[in-house]
């Protein structure tokens, strides 16, 4: 049996006690893939950001907030980890958080890049697979690679922003080796279909 991490959702960055950053992933694209990896009876593992969806009963889930938390959940698992898919929308960017809730009306916010969770795992995974995510407004390939390279991905789906928080994406999967499998206005339980067929065949060339 091999073990699959899927990351899932959004990270939180808080600014003061009751604000703050995030995006509007629901987490549904990380429970259509649980579903997909456990029907070919593979071992999942769940980190997932604040959602109100609810993952599979035989998924080990375990709950984050923020990027930092994420990472950290990421690393304590990758030796026992085969497949990472990280599904997850980490919020970029972080900010030094009040311990009280901000009053003053002219509020200013410095931002600092948050950790890149599948860019440092891409450094060390050797012979493990990862597969990541590019969300544009429009299909933007050559941004999509140049993702893929950068945070060494085995595959790389690219979607257009309607995917967030909807049942249906557009766009592409697209392999290390070159390949793509176009899809549109399809249900997301087909692509996690997808790209456990896609994984399996670079299982089998690893």
């Amino acid at each position: 049996m091999k073990n699959v991490l899927i990351t899932s959702g959004p990270t939180r960055q808080y600014i003061d006690t009751v604000r703050f950053i995030t995006n509007t992933s629901s987490g549904f694209m990380g429970k259509v893939l649980a579903q997909s990896f456990l029907k070919k009876n593979f071992k999942v593992k769940i980190i997932t950001g604040p959602v109100t969806i609810k993952y599979p009963e035989k998924a080990c889930v375990k709950e984050v907030l923020t990027a930092d938390e994420m990472y950290d959940e990421v690393k304590k698992n990758f030796s026992s980890t085969d497949i990472f898919v990280f599904a997850a929308a980490v919020c970029d960017w972080v900010t030094k958080t009040s311990p009280r809730k901000i009053h003053s009306k002219s509020l200013k916010i410095n931002l600092y890049p948050a950790v890149d969770v599948a860019k440092e795992i891409g450094k060390i995974k050797g012979k493990k697979i990862s597969v990541g995510f590019a969300l544009e407004d429009e299909i933007d390939v050559e941004r999509a690679l140049k993702k893929m390279r950068n945070k060494n991905f085995d595959l790389i789906v690219l979607n257009k922003k309607s995917a967030l928080s909807s049942c249906f994406t557009t766009g592409i999967l697209i392999s290390k080796k070159g390949d793509a499998v176009f899809f549109n206005k399809i249900r997301k339980e087909k692509l996690s279909d997808l790209i456990l067929e896609e994984v399996c065949k670079c299982r089998e060339k690893k």
